[in-house]
């Protein structure tokens, strides 16, 4: 299996999985760090006490999640597409996250904390799936995999 469709099947998975949990009030504990410049509060919180979100995150986490496992699923363009595109978003969120001005997008949901690791790890394997792997092997002819 191509690395781009495992990436694109594995974070899909992964985010998947925490989207659901966040919009599942019991898998949501009181936010650890509570910043009065989130204000978007419906399931406001830690998800399994480790990842704050909202309902806005888990729903973009579970949207963005069911692209990724569509992804790799589909032909040889979509994985690599879903790993630059999943590399430029979570770039973006992860510099976000790390600036206290936009680190709750405006006040729509949380980029800090652990959402920083996630981001960024997302971003780093999807910038590599998406462009650092090649396309083809060497005396292959040049014939793409």
């Amino acid at each position: 299996m191509k690395a781009t469709r495992v990436y694109a099947l594995v974070s899909g998975f992964v985010l998947l999985i925490v989207g659901v949990a966040g919009l599942l009030p019991p898998l949501v504990a009181p936010p650890l760090f509570r910043f009065d410049n989130v204000r978007v509060t419906l399931l406001y919180g830690d998800v399994a006490g480790v990842l704050p979100a909202n309902i806005i995150q888990s729903s973009m986490r579970l949207l963005i999640g069911i692209w990724g496992v569509a992804a790799s699923w589909r032909g040889r363009g979509a994985p690599r597409a879903f790993a630059r595109a999943a590399a430029v978003l979570f770039g973006l969120l992860t510099i976000m996250g790390l600036i206290p001005a936009t680190s709750s997008a405006f006040g729509l949901m949380p980029l800090y904390g652990n959402n920083i690791w996630l981001h960024g790890a997302l971003a780093l394997l999807g910038a590599l799936a998406g462009w650092g792997i090649p396309t083809s092997r060497p005396g292959d002819g040049d014939i793409p995999y």
